[in-house]
């Protein structure tokens, strides 16, 4: 996978940035709440819980653009959607967020909890 391999060479470029990619876990909450911002690449799926799950806990959603994550998400406003068609945009907007300032990334979070929790409460 390119993107991955991308992001282990920032890695290695001596930066703070990390990525994990963990698998399946019971503790997830966790992750989100240290998480900077949500990627879903799928080709096709329903209205993730996982997507509605980051949101509630303030993280900017980095989505394939389907139908359902267009109901939940506005580009570019409290969120990113990408087609499938386009796999390099993905890869910009990960690499744009490398270099989002805290403030910015804290003003987008609390859109995205305030927008989330209006909807299914406050789960994070």
């Amino acid at each position: 996978m390119r993107i991955k391999k991308d992001m282990k060479k920032e890695m290695g470029r001596g930066g703070k940035k990390v990525f994990l990619f963990a698998g399946k876990r019971n503790d997830i909450l966790r992750f989100y709440r240290s998480a900077d911002y949500f990627v879903i690449p799928s080709l096709a799926e329903g209205l993730s819980n996982s997507l509605l799950e980051a949101m509630s806990c303030g993280l900017t959603a980095i989505e394939s653009d389907s139908p359902s994550n267009r109901e939940v998400i506005e580009n570019g406003k409290d969120g990113f959607l990408f087609s499938f068609v386009n796999p390099e945009k993905l890869a910009k907007i990960i690499k744009s967020f490398l270099t989002v300032t805290s403030a910015a990334r804290s003003t987008f979070s609390l859109l995205v909890k305030d927008k989330i929790k209006g909807k299914m409460g406050d789960r994070c």
